[in-house]
């Protein structure tokens, strides 16, 4: 028999003070979301229900969740679960938390799709959240998703049935582009690891403590992977194909020289929605 008498109402009220007091923005938003997978329900369903007072059971996993987000957790970590691109990706500790900032890559590649563009190449796949994303958008186009992490391609191949592409994904454990050799893509996108190591430290809670740091960790100036990737990329991208990257604040001018330096052509930089220039792309050099 359930002891407790409170409602959805009383509770979300309850949980977003002690947000607010925790210094979280947004409490009673994080508490609604936080309910409706405490609850597994809907947020309509939520809405209709609240003033049906709560389960015991669900009371216990609510309150665990509020206690984990009041300490710095993300939302996205608690749920295990992000949206990104209108789509709905599973998490795990293993993989980066899919941000808005990143969606501006999948719009670039999208904008720049050419029609004969029929595969895409995936450096550090984690969730597979951009491949999937631009493969929901071409529904012609096969993907492979590459990461050196075992436990991210776990992640990515859920989510890549979940959304119905595994019929056209493949997720390989891979240093970069090791098991791709001889092979060439239409399209290679990436988002490496670019802060700074002496940067880490100075991330904001969500960042350095939740994602897992070889998803972060771009050595010593930031640029290791992008070198490393630039340098070898022409070998992969077929004639005329597309190259595009997410890069971090300040960034985009350099890698967008890198690209210059060794043939690539149609440089361009694209902002994000906050006016940062998040993405830079390019077409393949001259052979």
């Amino acid at each position: 028999m359930d002891d407790n008498n409170e409602t959805y109402s009383d509770l979300l009220r309850r949980a977003a003070k002690q947000l607010s007091n925790a210094g979280i923005e947004g409490g009673l938003r994080d508490a609604r979301r936080l309910m409706e997978n405490a609850g597994g329900v809907s947020a309509a369903e939520l809405i209709a229900a609240e003033n049906d007072v709560v389960s015991t059971e669900t009371l216990n996993v609510f309150e665990e969740f509020i206690e984990r987000r009041a300490k710095g957790e993300p939302v996205s970590r608690i749920a295990k679960k992000r949206e990104f691109w209108g789509l709905e990706f599973d998490i795990s500790p293993d993989v980066l938390d899919p941000r808005p900032d990143t969606e501006t890559l999948v719009e670039v590649v999208i904008s720049q799709w050419q029609e004969h563009y029929k595969s895409v190449l995936d450096l550090g796949t984690g969730s597979g959240c951009i491949l999937l994303s631009i493969l929901h958008e071409k529904r012609q186009a096969l993907g492979i998703g590459l990461d050196q992490s075992e436990a991210a391609l776990e992640i990515a191949k859920i989510n890549s049935k979940k959304l119905e592409l595994d019929g056209r994904t493949q997720f390989n454990t891979s240093n970069w582009f090791e098991t791709v050799k001889g092979k060439t893509y239409d399209v290679i996108v990436s988002n490496p690891p670019y802060i700074p190591s002496a940067d880490i430290e100075h991330l904001d809670v969500d960042v350095k403590e939740y994602d897992p740091m070889s998803a972060l960790d771009g050595g010593k100036d930031g640029y290791d992977d992008y070198r490393h990737i630039i340098s070898n990329a022409k070998n992969y991208l077929a004639a005329s194909g597309l190259i595009a990257f997410e890069v971090g604040i300040g960034q985009a001018d350099k890698i967008a020289e890198m690209l210059a330096k060794v043939g690539f052509l149609h440089i361009n930089i694209r902002k994000d929605l906050s006016g940062v220039k998040r993405c830079v792309y390019a077409t393949a050099p001259r052979v």
